[in-house]
């Protein structure tokens, strides 16, 4: 079974690490591409950290995901799920449950309304977990910064 674990800023190099690995693995899962983070220094990644909770998740010890919870820009009573990303040897073992999950009892516990997130419109093992998890599409689809812009993504949250 999984377990997560909040990072703080002095975990920078683990969630770096785990970030550039994600974005190798699965570039057009996120917004950012490894090109743009690469190259990011100590600073960057406390910054990102101390802006925002994000968990690692275990198994038997390895790092086999993660995923950032933060206040929705543009919506006050709103929490996104960013980057979230299940290593490809830990896929289909619940690891995405477990990720999920404590990003919406985070936003629970804050107050927040809602969870919102966006994903991929062609990744349909994501859409099926947060399908089962209850999250519904909001309706609103856009699409990655050039030169990825023919990819779709699709908005969805959960009422909290």
């Amino acid at each position: 079974m999984a377990r997560i674990e909040l990072m703080t800023p002095d975990s920078w190099e683990r969630v770096r690490d785990l970030r550039l690995r994600a974005l190798q693995n699965d570039p057009d899962a996120f917004e950012m591409t490894y090109e743009e983070e690469v190259g990011e220094g100590e600073a960057f990644w406390r910054k990102r950290l101390a802006g925002a909770c994000t968990w690692i998740a275990f198994c038997e010890g390895a790092e086999a995901g993660m995923v950032t919870g933060a206040p929705m820009r543009g919506h006050s009573d709103a929490a996104g799920l960013f980057g979230m990303w299940v290593d490809p040897t830990f896929r289909g073992q619940g690891v995405g449950v477990v990720l999920v999950q404590g990003v919406i009892d985070w936003a629970r516990a804050g107050g927040y309304a809602r969870l919102m997130l966006e994903m991929g419109e062609w990744n349909q093992a994501a859409g099926g977990l947060y399908r089962a998890m209850g999250f519904v599409p909001t309706g609103v689809v856009g699409t990655l910064p050039e030169p990825r812009a023919h990819l779709k993504e699709v908005e969805l949250e959960i009422l909290l």
